[in-house]
């Protein structure tokens, strides 16, 4: 990757989304009913898993792949805005302040997607974080 700048950058959402997946397997987990059953916080952090997975897929590609940085970046900033949106907004969480969900994964998660989404946001507005000079001399 001839872009050190954007290296970093991908390889900080890359740890981050990393982080927020085996966190949302571990220190972060949503609540665990005394019954045994699911609540809707366990499919809000199963949708989060799944979205912090896809982020590191995408950081992994934005890391090896010569032209599209531009394009991940904003993927994962549209990911990000997202992983922000669904505990407690697109999918309802616990009702007491005091529940696992509430007081442990939505700040958590809210501050792994905060930091991805400045970063991805960086790394687009980065000048050469697209491949664009060379594709205005091929043309």
């Amino acid at each position: 990757m001839k872009n050190k700048k954007t290296a970093v950058l991908m390889s900080m959402i890359l740890i981050l989304s990393l982080v927020a997946a085996f966190g949302l397997r571990s220190f972060m987990a949503p609540c665990i009913h005394e019954d045994g059953s699911f609540g809707s916080c366990h499919w809000a952090g199963e949708a989060l898993f799944g979205l912090s997975l896809l982020m590191a897929g995408q950081a992994i590609l934005g890391l090896f792949l010569a032209r599209g940085r531009r394009e991940f970046f904003l993927c994962i900033f549209c990911d990000a805005i997202l992983g922000v949106c669904l505990p407690g907004l697109l999918i309802r969480l616990c009702t007491m302040a005091t529940m696992r969900c509430q007081s442990i994964m939505k700040p958590g998660v809210w501050v792994l997607m905060i930091l991805m989404g400045g970063f991805s946001l960086t790394g687009f507005f980065l000048p050469g974080s697209s491949q664009g000079k060379e594709r205005k001399g091929k043309t």
